[in-house]
């Protein structure tokens, strides 16, 4: 279970939190995905984005009918701390990212370095949404 307190002693104040022990199924199952929705107040999943660092993860996006980015150089495929990562070769790292994304290939709709490449995804999105496109 989600622990808000433990979570907020290290700094981490999030809007809501969902563990697999909070729901039924977990992942891939999209229950976690959905009940994080109902708790920030989500209208339509179709406009949400669920950004993970697992294929698992990916897949209970795309169950949960949102819009699905991987994230890379942070996440779990390329299996380094953000240091560790930033301690390796230009050479090392692109190798690393590309495996990674090879592995989201064909399941996230986007992949992104870091959170900070997330606007101008969002942006896509947006006009993506506004052409009727879902995800």
């Amino acid at each position: 279970q989600f622990n808000r307190r433990a979570a907020a002693a290290q700094g981490f104040v999030p809007d809501a939190g969902v563990c697999a022990s909070d729901v039924r199924r977990g992942r891939p199952a999209p229950d976690m995905l959905w009940t994080l929705a109902l708790e920030l107040g989500t209208t339509s999943v179709l406009e949400s984005i669920a950004l993970d660092d697992t294929p698992m993860g990916i897949e209970a996006g795309r169950r949960a009918g949102m819009w699905t980015v991987a994230a890379i150089d942070s996440g779990n495929e390329v299996g380094l701390t953000h240091e560790g990562f930033l301690a390796l070769s230009d050479a090392d790292r692109q190798e690393r990212r590309r495996a990674a994304r090879a592995r989201f290939a064909g399941l996230s709709h986007y992949s992104v370095g870091t959170v900070l490449e997330l606007p101008e995804i969002i942006a896509d999105i947006e006009k993506r949404l506004t052409r009727g496109e879902r995800p």
